[in-house]
């Protein structure tokens, strides 16, 4: 659940910042994303980690 919706005009430099915001996870087509933040390449950036 995020504390904040992403909006029009959101640009992070990183996970760290959109996540500090709470707008993390950031999904495709939302703003704020950039593939460069979605390491795996599903559309779903800055996802939380979960060890195996």
């Amino acid at each position: 659940m995020r504390a904040r919706a992403p909006q029009a005009g959101d640009y992070w430099p990183g996970c760290n910042s959109a996540r500090a915001a709470g707008t993390a996870p950031i999904y495709d087509g939302e703003p704020g994303y950039r593939e460069e933040m979605d390491g795996d390449g599903d559309g779903i950036a800055c996802e939380p980690h979960h060890g195996i």
